[in-house]
């Protein structure tokens, strides 16, 4: 697959700074079409095999963030009534899609969720032979690697997400 190139799209911010620009992908019909169809078998094969955390309420069917509050709600109290402390943590994952270490999830896809054979090598074609550049203003950027990072403006980009912080319930002291 090849990215036909990228808008850039600011996130907030100064618009002087690079920092504050993020690409978006722009695929061919016929690759979008192709990511529907292998997001629609990973969503399908995860859910039968209940793969994904319970915690994991984005980017999935059927859950949404005010599941996710109510549910942080009902433990809270439970512990509470139970005179036990209660804490909660949040992280700022801004930025986090664009963090996403290749190596890493390709571990976790084979090891932690047993994709393997065809749809593994499927996956890793897809991450590891992405390519961008940029046009601004009329002048085009080199041609890169992409090497990390879930790509923005994808269907699959968001699952590969959850799927690389799907362990993160599971951190204990």
């Amino acid at each position: 697959m090849r990215s036909t190139g990228a808008h850039i799209y600011c996130e907030g911010g100064p618009k002087d700074l690079c920092t504050n620009y993020r690409p978006i992908s722009l695929l061919l019909r016929i690759n979008k079409i192709f990511e529907k169809l292998l997001y629609n078998r990973l969503c399908t094969y995860l859910e039968q095999n209940r793969m994904l955390s319970s915690h994991q309420y984005d980017f999935r069917r059927g859950l949404y963030t005010p599941l996710a509050i109510h549910d942080m709600q009902e433990n809270i109290l439970k512990n509470l009534e139970k005179d036990f402390n209660a804490c909660t943590i949040f992280f700022d994952l801004s930025k986090a899609f664009d963090n996403i270490d290749y190596d890493v999830l390709l571990w976790k896809l084979d090891i932690c969720f047993g994709i393997r054979c065809l749809p593994f090598k499927l996956l890793a074609t897809y991450l590891q032979r992405q390519q961008q550049y940029a046009i601004i203003d009329g002048c085009t950027s080199y041609t890169l690697n992409i090497t990390q990072g879930a790509h923005q403006g994808s269907s699959l980009g968001p699952l590969l997400f959850a799927l690389y912080i799907n362990d993160l319930p599971l951190i204990k002291n």
